[in-house]
């Protein structure tokens, strides 16, 4: 079966803490035959705490391969401005960053997982 999990966070070589019980969760499937890509969409503002992480990564671990793909995207927080919630902008576009990133790589996909209700469920739900 091939699966697209979409993770608001996930490990990186940058930072192998971030998410690091949802590489787990991912492993356990890869091992049980299934084909995993991850998309996780990274935001353009995370540049002040460091380097972006790599846009693809192939991860091995034993005889499983994972792809993670992380799109750049645009954040706005969650802050309400008067009338305008930002938190709207910002799942908006992580969105369109999941799916650009569907439709750029072109995934023969059986099922989309979103790894929490925000943003990544949701972003699974409208793929």
């Amino acid at each position: 079966m091939n699966l697209v999990i979409i993770a608001g966070s996930y490990p990186s070589a940058l930072d192998c803490y971030s998410g690091a019980f949802v590489r787990q969760f991912v492993l356990a499937l890869a091992r049980q035959g299934h084909c995993c890509t991850i998309i996780n969409p990274v935001r353009w503002l995370a540049r002040r705490f460091g380097p972006l992480p790599p846009r693809q990564e192939l991860d091995c671990e034993g005889e499983v391969e994972l792809q993670t793909v992380r799109p750049r995207m645009l954040s706005f927080s969650m802050k309400h401005f008067g009338p305008i919630r930002a938190g709207l902008l910002t799942q908006a576009a992580f969105n369109q960053a999941v799916r650009r990133t569907v439709s750029k790589l072109r995934l023969q996909t059986d099922l989309f997982y979103g790894h929490f209700l925000y943003p990544a469920g949701y972003a699974a739900l409208v793929v």
